[in-house]
Order: structure tokens, then sequence, then C-alpha cells
């Protein structure tokens, strides 16, 4: 059976809270970025950081919110750090995150 994620059980204001910290690890579009360029190829962190344009601290501080959230691992081989997807459902997730989002619209509040 489910566990409650609604409603008046007070084990569902636990596990709202689960979800809603795993809801924010995807919270910024650069964190998308990074996944997507992770699944591609695989690179080290300041050869992602030249690939999405980003600025290299921007892309060390996102890495460590998406380890800390468990949806990658890092890797370290001599002086680099190569990412590496944590779970194999998190592109699966993505889709239909993606496919959601386009039937509800740019705006997010529905097609009319």
């Amino acid at each position: 059976m489910p566990r409650p994620v609604a409603g008046p059980d007070p084990r569902a204001a636990v596990e709202a809270r689960k979800v809603a910290k795993f809801f924010q690890a995807f919270g910024h579009p650069l964190r998308l970025r990074i996944i997507g360029l992770i699944a591609e190829e695989r690179c080290c962190q300041c050869e992602m950081a030249e690939r999405l344009g980003a600025h290299p601290v921007n892309v060390s501080r996102h890495l460590a919110a998406l380890g800390k959230a468990g949806l990658i691992t890092l890797k370290r081989k001599g002086n680099k750090i190569y990412p590496q997807l944590a779970r194999s459902g998190i592109l699966g997730f993505l889709d239909l995150a993606r496919l959601l989002s386009d039937q509800m619209g740019s705006d997010g509040r529905g097609k009319v």
C-alpha cells in the first residue's frame, strides 16, 4: 500500500516533506541541464561548466545539491571529478515531467 502524501494522516506530513525535498532538487534549470549532460556523456566537472556555458562555481554548487538529494554520485579520477546518475529512473521521471509541463502549457496554468 502506498504511503500517504496528502491528507490528515500525520504520516502524510512526513512523506510530503520528503517528496517536496525530492522535487526541490529539480528546481533549477541548470540542474536539469546538468542531469541531461551527465546522461549524454561522461565529462568532468570542469568540462561540464564549459559545455553548459556556466561558471564552474555554479556547476559545483548544483552538483553538490544533486548529490545531497541522492540523484548523482561523484567519482574522482586523479584530480578530476566525474558525476554519474545515481538512479536509472531519473531520466524517465524527467521525461514524464516534461510531458506534463507540455500539457499544462508554457505558463504552467494549463492550456485554455
